[in-house]
């Protein structure tokens, strides 16, 4: 087919055979990048190249003759030849030695690329052995590690099935992550809001004491406010102060933060529309 691409070292050439009325057919000559590499008697529908086809982008053609010397050629088909993987992925988080909580663990890499093929897909393999195959846009993926210590790596693999993989990174799975109930401070998720109106704050707390609210656009560090509360243990609910509200604009997302009992946690909220 034209535009087929291969990692095999000598491919194999195919063709339907030709007849001639005349003086009959004589052979095929098997063209490739315009040079003839192969000669074949007027039986034959296939054909190799001697010492293999180099990597690389091709053109190849087949020319029938008749017993005369005239020739007919078939219409150019292109090959790609592409027998080296892709560049290595680059791991990303978790860092190397890092300790993680389970059992679900979230992996996460940089692209890597492939001149010739492109790169098709990525396994993720735990301890040598593949755990998910994902397609080649994809940078993160979540598994299930028990606990203890593992190692992970990512290969790439590009479209004809050559693989690189990135060097090996241990880490260790720890225990579960605690239920929001069971931490300190809990923040629930903001539901969106309109410019203007006030967003409501959801959270829950582990014990009594003053919580202190950071909010700041999700894509600049500098707040555009804070207000404090004391809170008692357990679910609170409350809207955020107008005067903070009215400060953030339409179309925007952005990040609350409370800090307090010793703990800190986010969350990120929309405001739609426009103000």
């Amino acid at each position: 087919a034209d535009g087929l691409a291969t990692n095999a070292v000598n491919p194999v050439f195919r063709w339907s055979p030709s007849a001639d009325g005349g003086s009959g057919l004589a052979g095929y000559a098997l063209t490739l990048d315009g040079a003839v590499v192969a000669s074949v008697p007027a039986g034959a529908t296939t054909a190799t190249v001697p010492g293999g086809v180099p990597e690389g982008r091709h053109v190849w053609t087949v020319t029938a003759r008749d017993a005369a010397g005239n020739p007919r050629g078939a219409t150019p088909r292109s090959l790609v030849v592409d027998r080296t993987g892709p560049g290595a992925p680059r791991l990303s988080a978790p860092g190397a030695r890092a300790r993680v909580a389970g059992p679900s663990v979230t992996l996460s890499w940089s692209g890597a690329a492939d001149a010739l093929t492109g790169v098709s897909q990525y396994r993720v393999l735990v301890d040598g052995a593949a755990v998910r195959t994902l397609p080649g846009t994809s940078r993160v993926a979540t598994v299930r590690m028990g606990l203890g210590a593992h190692v992970w790596q990512v290969q790439a693999v590009d479209g004809v099935g050559n693989a690189s993989a990135a060097p090996a990174r241990a880490l260790t799975v720890t225990r579960a992550r605690p239920r929001a109930s069971a931490r300190r401070i809990a923040l629930r998720p903001v539901r969106a809001v309109r410019a203007g109106r006030r967003p409501v704050v959801r959270l829950a707390l582990g014990k009594p004491g003053r919580v202190r609210f950071t909010v700041r656009p999700a894509s600049r560090p500098r707040a555009v406010g804070t207000f404090t509360r004391r809170l008692t243990a357990g679910p609170s609910r409350f809207a955020m102060p107008a005067r903070l509200s009215h400060r953030l604009r339409g179309g925007r997302t952005y990040v609350m933060t409370a800090r307090g009992v010793g703990t800190t946690d986010s969350v990120r909220f929309a405001v739609t529309g426009r103000r």
